[in-house]
């Protein structure tokens, strides 16, 4: 019987409980480190450097690079083997995105008129309901407008107190209305205000300026004893469900993805939200090209509903894309020393051999091989660092 010496042996025998009659004890030629094979000593003892006990090397052991295992041997070690076979897989690309409100949602608040800031009531980031009060201001133009307002209220109650009064001259007086309640709108004024104008009768001299849809304030141009004109600049809203996300995918990466049309996005919290891709001209991130990486600009967009992407965050963008077919194996039965790649082959004779191999494509289940391994021949995908570890072993460190 062939003896199997090092980590898989100590198992082995472990794991056959002993149950077979004492075999003579070939004679020992040397003891040596299993973390380090180079170092020997002529007796037994503790390894240097892992302070593990040094392992017996016997005289007629087999050197011939491969792992000679009987199938009791095999079992014990958890050993089992699938044959490498043509095959299409499922892998993921995964490039960091950023979070942006789209375009055709992004709000410019102002004021109708010139004024002076009174309180300001939300900052920069803040997220916002519509209606909700921005900041308030007081101006000396907004008097007229909220006059003729009143004017034209007086009127329509005017003409329906009026006995006899014909449509033309009800519809005639509500234009009028409307005139004035637009200009009201163009001021700045909401809904509320105006409801509580045309309640009262009795002009205000300080005025709100209110977000005008459910967002986030993107930017901030107004405070407290701010000056501004007509028409001026002083909040940003951005509405963001749903959000876009521009992913920055490497030009290796972007035949692959031609027609890939959905994706996932991880926040940075670990949730994942589902996202369409977008129709987009192909823009190049800049940013990445100085920086030595060209890549080009893919949008999605996600429903938001939960408010947990906001605009400025950065998200990792998780594509799924199916491979082409080729010889594969299961992704455990490779061994990657990070320079080259093995595998473990059982050969005619039942041995298993560690063999060099050339990988392509890569998804989480499987290895795609190039070079170096046959349609329908067995590879190990268990026990695999065990074979590895005796191999390694026997050839001083090495995986030829």
């Amino acid at each position: 019987m062939k003896r199997v010496s090092g980590g898989i042996g100590v198992l082995l025998l472990l794991a056959a409980g002993c149950s077979r009659a004492p075999l003579p004890q070939p004679r020992i030629l040397y003891y040596y480190d299993p973390m380090h094979p180079a170092y020997r000593s002529d007796k037994p003892g503790i390894a240097p450097d892992c302070k593990m006990a040094l392992v017996a090397r016997y005289a007629g052991e087999v050197h011939d690079g491969a792992i000679h295992l009987t199938p009791a041997e095999e079992r014990a070690a958890g050993i089992e083997t699938v044959n490498a076979t043509e095959q299409a897989g499922q892998r993921e690309i995964r490039v960091p995105g950023k979070v942006a409100a789209p375009e055709s949602r992004r709000y410019k608040v102002s004021g109708g008129a010139d004024g002076l800031v009174q309180k300001v009531f939300a900052e920069t980031g803040a997220l916002v309901r519509q209606g909700q009060v921005l900041a308030s201001y007081i101006s000396r133009d907004v008097s007229t407008p909220q006059q003729g307002y009143i004017y034209a209220l007086d009127a329509v109650d005017r003409v329906k107190k009026t006995a006899g009064y014909t449509q033309d001259q009800l519809a005639s007086a509500v234009r009028q209305l409307d005139l004035a309640h637009e200009t009201l709108l163009q001021l700045g004024m909401d809904e509320a205000q105006i409801a509580g104008l045309a309640r009262t009768r009795t002009e205000t001299r300080e005025f709100s300026l209110t977000a005008p849809v459910d967002g986030i304030v993107t930017a901030r141009n107004a405070a407290s004893g701010t000056r501004f004109s007509k028409g001026g600049d002083l909040f940003e809203i951005a509405a963001i469900d749903p959000v876009w996300i521009e992913a920055s995918v490497f030009a290796a990466d972007a035949g692959a993805l031609a027609g890939v049309a959905s994706a996932h996005v991880q926040t940075p919290d670990g949730r994942r939200i589902a996202a369409r891709r977008l129709p987009a001209v192909a823009q190049f991130d800049t940013e990445d090209s100085r920086a030595g990486g060209l890549t080009s600009l893919v949008r999605l967009e996600a429903a938001n509903g939960a408010r947990s992407l906001l605009p400025g965050m950065y998200v990792t963008v998780v594509f799924e894309v199916r491979t082409l077919k080729g010889l594969a194996v299961p992704a455990e039965s490779v061994i990657d020393s990070g320079t080259a790649s093995h595998v473990f082959v059982r050969r005619s004779d039942g041995a298993f051999e560690a063999r060099r191999v050339a990988t392509g494509w890569r998804t989480p289940e499987l290895v795609q091989v190039l070079e170096g391994l046959r349609s329908g021949e067995a590879v190990a995908r268990s026990g695999v660092f065990l074979l590895d570890s005796e191999t390694r072993i026997r050839s001083g460190g090495v995986v030829q």
